[in-house]
């Protein structure tokens, strides 16, 4: 525990993990209801209890592009394929994250 604790506290882990499960979160909205994604992520975020930093980056990366279910999952991986992890657990986590969002994006329609 302490081990974990330390890294997780030296490198801002703490942070990243409440983004990646901020985003876990998004996904799952996103399996219960594929339809989401025929909206805007600017729609569909603000609609949600996200993060301001998961929002924001939303925001920033894609703004109010035109809506199409390909750009949004387009954005959605392009998330977390930019996100660098500071240590191994949020790593881990981040790991765990893409496996379930391929599947729930292959899923949606």
């Amino acid at each position: 525990y302490t081990g974990v604790h330390k890294s997780l506290s030296v490198s801002n882990g703490f942070e990243q993990l409440r983004i990646l499960l901020d985003f876990d979160d998004f996904l799952h909205d996103i399996r219960r209801n594929p339809a989401l994604l025929h909206q805007s992520l600017d729609a569909i975020i603000s609609a949600l209890p996200t993060r301001r930093s998961l929002t924001e980056w939303f925001k920033d990366m894609f703004g109010n592009s035109d809506v199409t279910v390909e750009q949004n999952k387009r954005a959605i991986r392009h998330f977390l394929q930019e996100f660098v992890p500071a240590c191994d657990e949020v790593r881990e986590l981040k790991q765990s994250i893409e496996k379930e969002m391929d599947g729930i994006l292959a899923l949606s329609t």
